[in-house]
């Protein structure tokens, strides 16, 4: 029996926080542990060793000389970041442009208004990203795409459930965090059946493959993630098939009820095709293996399409 946890609406987002703030735990590898970040977090004005101290409250450990490198970078700046703090508008591209690493540019920025600007990492990615569409998604490596996720997408989401019941920042904060750190748990099984979204997002980059003599010219990404997990071979073979049994004419109105919700349900735009249809059969393949609903299905191509995994 598995717990299934919906979409969570702004009323549900009061006690979902709640609930999962109360089990945060974050134990840096420091004798300060979490103090290095409450001793120096409120401080009106920053001394270059509070700066330092936060860095490594952020790393979760004593800073790398690369990393420490990169803090002198930043303690340089101190008189700017002082003149910046409790500001909540920070122009990231200009302020900040002495930093290419996003997830110090995060950081910083909430060093300088932490009510304002919300910690953000993979694991409060991830529980954000599930909220919305029931997958376990994970960041991307680059983490200069961070920085426009975070304001394209975390920021407005954070400040709009902020806004109802009183929440804390830090409180949605240490609640995305721990829900995150969960889903990468083995515990998420708890939860309900954990889809290989990796896997997934990898078998629709190859939703235009044939079967050439028995064989699936599988797509780049998908033979390198097959390389590695050769037991999804099976498996991509299978949903390979099954989008050629829903080409067949039998299920012309069920494919095109599929790409109506998309087109309706994510604003994607497809023209009448046969590649449009075989991406149409692919995800009533993916929904009809893996039991799972149109809304994620949605999300999950919505996701290889920014990925550019399918075009």
């Amino acid at each position: 029996m598995y717990t299934k946890l919906g979409p969570i609406t702004c009323s549900d987002f009061h006690d979902f926080t709640k609930y999962w703030a109360a089990l945060y735990s974050y134990k840096p590898k420091h004798p300060k542990g979490n103090e290095l970040y409450n001793e120096h977090i409120q401080k009106s004005e920053f001394s270059e060793e509070d700066l330092y101290a936060l860095f490594t409250w952020k790393n979760g450990m004593t800073l790398s000389k690369k990393k420490k490198e990169t803090v002198k970078q930043i303690t340089e700046k101190i008189h700017l970041i002082n003149s910046l703090k409790g500001s909540d508008q920070v122009n990231v591209d200009y302020d900040l442009d002495f930093l290419s690493d996003g997830v110090w540019k995060i950081f910083l920025l909430h060093l300088i208004n932490p009510e304002y600007y919300p910690l953000f990492d993979q694991h409060t990615y991830r529980a954000f990203q599930y909220i919305q569409t029931e997958l376990i998604l994970e960041i991307p490596k680059d983490n200069k795409q961070w920085v426009k996720l975070y304001f394209d997408e975390y920021l407005p989401y954070i400040h709009e459930h902020s806004s109802h019941e009183g929440l804390k920042m830090t409180e949605i904060d240490q609640a995305l965090f721990t829900f995150g750190q969960f889903l990468k748990s083995p515990f998420v099984q708890m939860l309900s059946p954990a889809l290989n979204t990796d896997f997934l997002l990898r078998i629709l980059s190859s939703v235009y493959s044939r079967n050439v003599n028995g064989t699936y010219d599988f797509s780049i990404p998908l033979k390198d993630f097959l390389a590695k997990n050769p037991d999804c071979i099976p498996h991509a073979r299978n949903l390979l098939e099954i989008r050629d049994y829903l080409m067949q004419e039998e299920h012309y109105h069920e494919r095109w009820d599929m790409g109506r919700y998309l087109m309706g349900q994510f604003g994607i735009e497809f023209a009448q095709s046969e590649g449009s249809e075989l991406i149409f059969s692919l995800c009533l393949a993916i929904k009809k293996e893996y039991s799972i609903s149109d809304r994620q299905v949605g999300y999950l191509l919505v996701e290889a399409l920014s990925r550019k995994f399918v075009n």
